[in-house]
Formats: structure tokens, sequence, C-alpha cells
């Protein structure tokens, strides 16, 4: 029998992400069926049980004879970059045939180190970021995955100690003989430092006569700056939010505890007027390029931050009329876009804590099921935007029209 799994695409704060959400098994002649799918972009997953040729499973691995199908992709790809998209439209229907290939399947066994005392450990075999097994440790430590058909995987161990942290291990294997005795060694996450300098241009100012309020280096001391890290290869949601408070106790900066080696996106986001001038990690600038994270020592992130932004306010409007509609705000820097909500069906928006600069500002109906990440999926529309220059501790008004999707 084939297990077949649908990996849908959703946009999620304008960046693509695919979850498992559907399966369905083949009857014995290989057929299968989904129903009540919701229309959209997916990969088709095939996964297979084994097929030893009348022999009993246990007594076919140790003669060597076990087979089964590779875990492949629509129509007939080894992972998700060969494979086709298929898309779906509402009360469409769509017949996928797979051509599976056969492979021997193997066994790996072994143990996982440094599970807490009452705390258990879970294994799961890796392919291209997409869970193809998984299994429990034992108390002891031991693990046995079987019938795993032959190829290249990462084999992951996740566990966590007294205090909720998350251990980690992971081995990069290539399966083409039955696996004995690998060593998982159950390790805390990484912590990455992070310093915080932030840069105040604003004198202090009167509010009442007699009484002024300090716009100065203290200014934001104790309020969080959000550091958030986001895995964009990882099958699921993206997630990762870590916070950390710049106070005058700890006025420099703070750590992000608990991340495991991988690839990460990260942002930095402060409480107006304060805005972030630039986030690095040596000569990575991090608001353009991914952070690569190794064991090790880590070498900190770096976040300016300023007090001079900029406001930006406005109405959607269309032939005279309020609409309602998001605005997303492109910086000429080739930083990430910035999104903004209007609020009502008066159609109005503002947004504090802008860094100055210029931007080409785009209107929508709505931002939903776009990529606005991807600059290639923004380029057909970025002829039709405004494009303006925001100055330091200066607002902005504009008249925006929402451009439709279809257009």
């Amino acid at each position: 029998r084939v297990r077949i799994r649908a990996v849908y695409e959703h946009i999620v704060e304008g960046r693509k992400v695919w979850q498992s959400r559907f399966a369905a098994p083949t009857d014995e002649d290989g057929d299968f069926r989904m129903a009540d799918l919701p229309p959209g972009n997916f990969y088709l997953v095939a996964d297979a049980t084994p097929d030893v040729k009348g022999l009993p499973f246990r007594l076919a691995t140790r003669a060597g004879q076990a087979q089964g199908y590779q875990t492949t992709y629509y129509p007939d790809a080894p992972d998700q970059a060969s494979a086709t998209v298929m898309h779906l439209a509402a009360g469409q229907q769509k017949r996928a045939d797979f051509l599976l290939h056969r492979v021997p399947l193997y066994d790996i066994s072994g143990v996982v180190a440094g599970i807490p005392e009452g705390g258990g450990a879970r294994v799961q075999v890796e392919q291209g970021g997409l869970p193809v097994h998984g299994n429990f440790a034992e108390t002891s430590g031991k693990f046995q995955l079987n019938a795993i058909p032959a190829g290249t995987y990462t084999v992951v161990a996740h566990g966590s100690d007294a205090n909720g942290s998350e251990l980690y291990a992971e081995r990069q294997i290539t399966l083409a003989r039955d696996v004995s005795n690998l060593q998982l060694a159950l390790e805390p996450g990484l912590s990455i430092p992070i310093n915080v300098q932030r840069v105040a241009t604003r004198a202090a100012k009167p509010t009442k006569p007699g009484v002024t309020r300090s716009l100065g280096p203290d200014m934001g001391a104790g309020l969080p700056v959000l550091i958030r890290l986001l895995q964009p290869d990882r099958f699921g949601m993206p997630g990762g939010n870590y916070m950390g408070t710049v106070s005058p106790q700890k006025p420099t900066g703070f750590s992000v505890d608990n991340v495991v080696p991988g690839k990460y996106l990260v942002s930095a986001m402060e409480n107006a007027p304060w805005y972030v001038e630039s986030i690095r990690r040596g000569s990575v600038d991090l608001a353009k390029e991914e952070m690569v994270v190794s064991p090790g020592e880590q070498e900190p992130i770096e976040v300016v931050l300023r007090d001079d932004s900029a406001r930006l306010r406005g109405q959607m409007m269309r032939e005279g009329h309020p609409v309602e509609g998001s605005a997303l705000l492109v910086p000429d820097s080739g930083a990430g876009p910035l999104p903004i909500f209007a609020q009502g069906e008066q159609g109005r928006f503002e947004q504090t804590g802008i860094a100055p600069g210029g931007y080409s500002v785009l209107a929508f109906d709505d931002l939903d099921g776009l990529e606005y990440t991807n600059p290639e999926v923004l380029r057909p529309y970025l002829p039709k935007a405004v494009h303006v220059t925001l100055q330091p501790n200066q607002e902005t008004t504009l008249e925006l029209e929402p451009i439709g999707r279809a257009e």
C-alpha cells in the first residue's frame, strides 16, 4: 500500500510555506482518491510500505531482500526541488499518476544520549525537510527505525530538559545498508548574542512648563526589542519568536537561546519612534540575506536602532470613494517590504516607526495569498507604485488606489 500526502502551499506574512495537510491510502490496485481538497497549489508525495515477495518482513530484512519504494514527489521526482507543483481550482478534478521506483529497505538503530531523567526523545528521519518516518526512543535511549528506503537523510532527535528548553541532535546519513549503533547526543540549543546600539538624535523638549521628557539614549529602556528567527526551508508554519529586553540593568544586549543549527531569516522590531537602521552578523546584512547557524561559538547579531523615524498616513480611494485595502512599502534599499493595513471601511491607514528613505508604495485590495517577500512576484506590480521619500522626523500623507489582484 502507498500513502499519498498533499503538501499545500500557504502564504504566511508574505512568505511561502508548505504544510502536509491531507493524506489518503491506495487500494490493492494502486488507486487512490482525495476528496474535499481546498483550491490552491500543492505537491503530492507518495510513501510506500515494504514489498518482500511473500517472505515475512523481518526474515526478509535479515536476508537482505526487503524492498519498497522511495519517497516520490509527483510525478517521478526524488525531492521537492524537481517536483511538479499541482494547481487545483475550485470544483476542479485532476488525475495524478505516479511512477515509483523499487529500492532496498534498511533499518536504522542506535542510541540517543543525554536524555534527562524522566524525559524522552523522539527520533525522526527527514528528507529535504519533510518527515519520512519517526519513533520514540526507549528510556535507555535506544531506538529502532525499520524499513527506510535507500537514500540520503537527516536523522533528528528532539527532547527537552526539566525547564522545557529544547534539546537537539542530528546526523546526516546515506542509507545503502543497515545502520546500527548510530549515536545521537542531545545538546541544548545554541545561544546567539544580540548587541543593540541605540542612536538617539532627538533633544529633550518640554512637555509642560518646567517639565522635560527625555528623548535621549535611555528612551525605550525596558521596552522589548523583538528578534524573530524563521526557518524557511522546513515544512510547516514558520516559527521561532525570541524576545529580549534592553533595560538600564542590561542596556546593550541579550541573547537568543535554544537555536538549532540551520538557515534562518532574521528580523528585529522596536516600538516607535525607534526603528531598525541595520541588522548584521559579521559581513552578512540580515535585512537582505539568510543567517546560517552552525555548531560552535556564535558570532553576535548587531542591531542599530535610531529614533528619527518617519510617519506615513493616508487613505485608500477608488473613483472618489474610500475603500478597504492594504499598502505595501517596498524599500529602495532592497530590504524586505513593510505591510500596512487600512482600518475600517474608510480605508484610512497610519504607520509610525518607519526607517527614512525611498520607497515604492503599492496598494492592494487584499494581501492574502500574495507572496510579497518574493521580488519576482512584486515585479509586475511595481510600475503602478507611487514612489515616496520619507524624511527623518516627518510625516507624509498619501492617497492610494488599490490594485485589483486580477489586474
